[in-house]
């Protein structure tokens, strides 16, 4: 199943290396709204992102941040050493849009910049601001 949602990161991003090669892997949960009732409620979906990818969410976002998020609903189920099984779903991260300006991103996060990352374009011409209340109206994808 496919998933596209506008979202905020709902946790802090583990980035680590997985397997024999060290592929990065970015796993973090966001937070999607979605109305019952007349009132707004959040759902919580784990993501992991691959490679390259997962790189620039663990650089480029933190918690709080908004994103849009893009990929695919796998099932995560498992049993156990003791032989309990596990129920879950992972999304797979395909895609991803920035939501946030660099200044309102640098304006969500207490860490100073590394000089590597001051020495990166400061441009914003390409990232379109949505206002947070957007999510509540819903979103035309």
């Amino acid at each position: 199943m496919n998933f596209k949602s506008f979202a905020r990161i709902a946790s802090d991003i583990k980035l680590e290396t997985v397997g024999q090669k060290a592929t990065p892997a970015a796993k973090f949960s966001i937070a999607v709204n979605r109305k019952v009732q007349g009132n707004s409620v959040a759902d919580f979906h784990n993501c992991i992102a691959w490679g390259k990818m997962g790189e620039v969410i663990s650089k480029y976002f933190h918690k709080g941040s908004r994103i849009v998020i893009e990929g695919e609903v796998q099932n995560n189920n498992y049993t156990d050493k003791n032989g309990a099984k596990h129920y879950g779903y992972v999304i797979n991260v395909s895609g991803i849009d920035f939501v946030d300006t660099k200044t309102e991103n640098e304006q969500n996060t207490q860490t100073e910049p590394t000089q590597t990352e001051q020495a990166e374009p400061q441009t914003t011409e390409s990232f379109v601001s949505i206002p947070d209340n957007l999510a509540d109206e819903g979103l035309p994808f």
